[in-house]
């Protein structure tokens, strides 16, 4: 019986299959992010989010300069919820920015877990670094990124579901 989702308020669980990364979201969530990322998020970002007008937001050279940065999770979310979409920030319900996020967080190969990724920041988040993935070899490694499928399909794996 899989156990009951949760939100990310305490720590997630770590996976030793993805290198520890902490699972912050859903697979659930991810998916309904990635719908709202095709049609709101690619037209500035990109199909691949990989920039047009506004700057790439998955692959390596991303997670790069988050990390060079110092950038967390919390600040990607501070980020995303107050400023986009860039034509009406804060237009999105938090729902569906916590959704975007985890789409986001796919994309980039942090796995998907039974956390839900929150609607507001935590000190989780706050504390998590964006940056790549040790031990995580992306999946489309022309963009260097996780396509949604594949994902999901490590997280249900690691999380013991077929």
């Amino acid at each position: 019986m899989p156990a009951a989702v949760q939100t990310a308020s305490a720590d997630p669980p770590k996976s030793s299959a993805s290198g520890g990364a902490p699972r912050l979201y859903t697979a659930k969530q991810a998916k309904a992010g990635e719908q709202i990322a095709k049609h709101i998020c690619s037209v500035c970002h990109g199909p691949d989010l990989q920039g047009k007008s506004g700057p790439a937001i998955a692959g390596p050279a991303f997670l790069k300069k988050a990390a060079a940065l110092e950038w967390t999770v919390g600040n990607l979310r501070t980020i995303v919820t107050s400023t986009m979409p860039r034509n009406n920030p804060g237009s999105l319900t938090k729902e569906q920015y916590a959704n975007v996020l985890s789409y986001l967080l796919a994309d980039n190969c942090y796995p998907a877990g039974q956390t839900k990724f929150p609607t507001r920041n935590t000190a989780k988040l706050k504390h998590t670094a964006l940056k790549p993935q040790s031990g995580v070899k992306p999946t489309n490694a022309k963009l260097g990124t996780c396509p949604l499928q594949m994902a999901q399909a490590k997280g249900a794996q690691a999380a013991g579901h077929k």
